[in-house]
């Protein structure tokens, strides 16, 4: 997974965020609380 560049990365993003649109800032809220936990 270390081959991943700038151009995939950004295509990946607007995969997943035409995938998930509405959803993203709940998506967003619940992956931020989830990584506080972890620290």
């Amino acid at each position: 997974m270390g081959s991943i560049g700038g151009p995939e990365l950004i295509i990946g993003l607007i995969i997943v965020a035409l995938l998930f649109g509405s959803r993203l800032p709940k998506l967003a809220r619940n992956l931020g609380q989830a990584t506080n936990e972890f620290k």
